[in-house]
């Protein structure tokens, strides 16, 4: 084989192997993490961590807006309701490492919580990979209803 002004035989031997002259340097670290990284069939990607919310919290049965709702993520605080029961949260997003064909059934929300209140997850997203692609901001109004008896399962504390 004829060999080309960019190539260089490295190692010797029938079983040597080719590189791109000029192009190994600089890279180091990089292409080594990058190479390990694939190797171990991971890859960086950009996840849903959760979609966004605007929109207004109602009691179910008054229909008055309801102020200091919590949002939780997670059992994480994100965002509450105003004084006319409006809430705002952005949605975020998060680098992560996934395995290469790291398909996977996911099943994302937000909670909606008050004392009193049973709890209701709102912004819903399911399915197959449904961590991935563009992200929502879900505009449907909130309805919470009074929780009858003990509830199911009680909000956590305040927001911090």
């Amino acid at each position: 084989m004829q060999q080309q002004p960019w190539l260089s035989r490295v190692g010797g031997g029938a079983r040597g192997c080719w590189s791109l002259r000029g192009e190994s340097r600089g890279c180091g670290w990089w292409c080594a993490l990058a190479t390990l990284l694939l190797l171990q069939g991971c890859m960086p990607r950009s996840v849903i961590v959760h979609d966004g919310l605007d929109t207004r919290v109602l009691d179910r049965h008054t229909r008055q807006p309801l102020a200091g709702v919590s949002i939780l993520d997670a059992g994480v605080w994100v965002a509450h309701s105003d004084a006319q029961g409006r809430v705002q949260l952005a949605p975020a997003r998060s680098l992560k490492l996934v395995p290469l064909m790291g398909e996977a059934n996911v099943m994302l929300s937000l909670l909606a919580c008050k004392h009193g209140y049973t709890p209701q997850p709102v912004a819903l997203r399911r399915g197959w990979n449904a961590d991935y692609g563009q992200s929502q901001v879900h505009r449907q109004v909130i309805y919470l209803q009074r929780a009858s008896g003990t509830p199911s399962h009680a909000c956590p504390g305040p927001l911090k």
